[in-house]
């Protein structure tokens, strides 16, 4: 389901204690659509930079995006997470994705 989803990708960063890089494809899908009410798929390119950039800060490693643009909000997010990652009291860690 569509709230099910939004659970996945809320979580997705717990994913990395498998050890293996994650890879999600936000763009787009479904899940989208309850959050931005109205937008057809080709739509929903904001909403699916915003799910892209919540998987770039939970350290996702690869991203199936529809729109070479919205690497500016994942790059951007990446850059924040890292940033996290470097103050002391800080467990978390980050990795950014590149194109």
């Amino acid at each position: 389901t569509a709230q099910q989803n939004l659970e996945l990708m809320a979580q997705v960063g717990a994913f990395r204690a498998l050890g293996f890089p994650l890879l999600v494809g936000p763009s787009r899908k479904s899940f989208l659509a309850p959050l931005i009410p109205g937008k057809e798929d080709a739509e929903r390119d904001c909403g699916s930079a915003g799910a892209a950039a919540s998987c770039a800060m939970q350290g996702v490693a690869i991203l199936r995006l529809h729109q070479g643009t919205y690497w500016d909000a994942v790059h951007v997010a990446g850059q924040i997470a890292a940033t996290r990652t470097q103050q002391p009291d800080s467990t978390a860690s980050s990795s950014i994705p590149t194109a």
